[in-house]
């Protein structure tokens, strides 16, 4: 299966990579994405950017999309769409790649009581205090972000 998804990026990126860069993303939902949260999420990738893709593999997502698409606000769109958490696990930007930086002090966890829908609002305000208690903090988290490392291999 996975050798399958690479053969499929491989040929997704030759399709449009003369147009536009892209950016693949791995991510990781909590809890794993159940058949109508993944609809959601292929028709929030679509909304976000006309060719976006995403392939699910139980809690692995894989998306990808323009490079000039906003990450930050994709994975807020992806949670509030599907009711669940998305944490990034590595990148592949111009065939590098990257892990994702730490989050900084207090940067909210999120929480699992049970009940998607409020958890993933919980954890949107949370966030968003948070932003607004510390914007330099997050800009320079935003800048980290943008600026991924390629990670070791």
């Amino acid at each position: 299966m996975t050798r399958s998804l690479l053969l499929l990026l491989g040929v997704g990126s030759c399709v449009f990579a003369s147009a536009q860069a892209f950016s693949v993303y791995e991510l990781r939902s909590e809890p794993a994405l159940d058949a109508r949260g993944i609809k959601f999420l292929h028709a929030t990738v679509h909304a976000i950017d006309d060719h976006g893709q995403a392939w699910v593999y139980e809690d692995r997502i894989k998306v990808r999309l323009h490079d000039d698409v906003n990450l930050e606000s994709t994975l807020e769109a992806l949670s509030q769409a599907t009711g669940t958490t998305f944490t990034l696990v590595h990148s592949v930007v111009g065939g590098e790649r990257s892990t994702a930086p730490e989050p900084p002090p207090g940067f909210p966890v999120p929480h699992h009581t049970g009940n998607i829908a409020q958890d993933a609002a919980d954890d949107t305000a949370a966030k968003q205090a948070w932003r607004e208690a510390n914007p330099e903090l997050y800009q320079e988290y935003l800048e980290s972000l943008r600026q991924r490392t390629p990670a070791s291999r």
